[in-house]
């Protein structure tokens, strides 16, 4: 098992490549200089190119000579020491090669990749008088109300396609009022945690029976475990009602 480490030598790295293979493969460092145990690096293998985990210094039985150099380092945190001991017992308690199980981990190398960023906007401010038409205005309407806060990371703004489907505004309202200064437009992650709920918008009006049985629901949250039956037909409102206690959970 591999001695765990801080800062490797610049010079050479050990790698588990992602392939079932046996072994740890001495790579120049390259552009992986300043590599520690754990991180994640594309190497050439063959005449394809794998992923692998540095898992130290070079091992040294191969002239410098000969090495080949890491393509890139995968700019995200190293896998914690602990994982990378892991890895090395499944291999050895299995009898597999390193690279096989180094595979099963690393077995979906597009979450290397940079994601696609997705273009959004939010209201603008235009530097002079714009011309505010009625689908303009439609637009600036739904974002006033809709458009994410700031304080949310990469939250910002909504989409061309949530603006059209919102107000039937056209591909060239939208480029028109970014033109005229009224669409801030800002490029994100299209990698996004799915939005916070929101309470503010209009709820549905319950029927007497249905609002008593959304009191009595929202009256159990925070209570501790309880068992609550709540009975009607297909079609009476259950899911409405239970949505209540919900929302009343969500915002407790």
């Amino acid at each position: 098992m591999s001695e765990s480490l801080g800062m490797v030598p610049q010079s050479a790295l050990a790698i588990a490549v992602a392939a079932p293979v046996g072994g740890i493969y001495d790579y120049l460092a390259g552009p992986a200089v300043g590599a520690v145990r754990g991180n994640i690096v594309m190497v050439p293998f063959g005449g394809r190119h794998l992923p692998g985990i540095v898992m130290g210094t070079a091992i040294g039985d191969v002239p410098v000579a000969k090495l080949r150099a890491v393509e890139t380092l995968v700019t995200l945190p190293p896998l914690s020491d602990a994982l990378v001991q892991f890895i090395e017992r499944v291999a050895a308690w299995t009898m597999a090669p390193l690279g096989a199980v180094v595979k099963m981990v690393l077995s979906q190398p597009a979450a290397f990749d940079r994601p696609p960023q997705q273009k959004r906007y939010s209201i603008g401010a235009p530097a002079g008088a714009a011309r505010l038409t009625t689908a303009r205005q439609h637009v600036l309407d739904y974002l006033a109300k809709n458009e994410a806060p700031d304080h949310q990371a990469d939250a910002f703004g909504v989409t061309a396609a949530m603006i059209t489907a919102a107000c039937g505004a056209s591909q060239a309202v939208i480029n028109g009022m970014e033109t005229a200064g009224l669409l801030q437009v800002k490029f994100v992650s299209a990698d996004q945690p799915p939005a916070l709920p929101r309470h503010d918008l209009d709820h549905v009006t319950l029927t007497s029976d249905q609002q008593q049985a959304a009191v009595h629901l929202c009256g159990a949250v925070g209570q501790g475990f309880q068992t609550c039956l709540l009975d009607g037909v297909t079609g009476s409102g259950k899911t409405e009602v239970y949505f209540e206690a919900v929302e009343a959970a969500i915002a407790a």
